[in-house]
């Protein structure tokens, strides 16, 4: 079975690729080592106007894709972001204006997939705006084992 990491990189691209008040060509940072992997990504609009609908639009074909794959073997728990921040090493650097979180689990494929959508701001100059998107997978997770 194809991972749902893999899955989410292809349709987030394929959603992004059609919007046309991107900056630049949609890229998504992919890697991978024994049991776990990622894909990430910073996507930057013409107009900080542009980034509510394109984050609107990913969190839906995001959901889809998670559904998708998963089916009626796991489980989905979605947060919607309203606001907050992010810190590093002690420090506030970003704002996060909204957003969804994704965890979830897919029995057939012993999978614990998390997905982070923000819509970030930079909190000193130049105070840029962004779409933010981080996907982690860890495979054979002991949290799906059977007792």
């Amino acid at each position: 079975m194809r991972s749902l990491l893999n899955a989410l990189h292809d349709s987030i691209l394929v959603c992004l690729a059609k919007n046309k008040k991107l900056l630049d060509r949609p890229s998504l940072t992919y890697k991978s080592k024994e049991r776990y992997g990622t894909c990430s990504g910073n996507f930057f609009f013409k107009e900080p106007g542009d980034i509510k609908p394109a984050i609107d639009k990913v969190i839906k074909i995001i959901e889809n894709t998670i559904r998708s794959h998963i089916g009626s073997k796991g489980e989905i728990i979605k947060s919607m972001i309203r606001g907050g921040e992010i810190w590093d090493r002690d420090k506030r650097y970003f704002g996060i204006k909204a957003g969804a979180h994704f965890e979830s689990y897919c029995f057939a494929c012993k999978t614990l997939t998390f997905v982070r959508v923000t819509w970030e701001k930079q909190l000193f100059a130049p105070e840029k705006e962004w779409l933010s998107i981080d996907v982690d997978e860890v495979q054979d997770t002991i949290w799906l084992e059977e007792s």
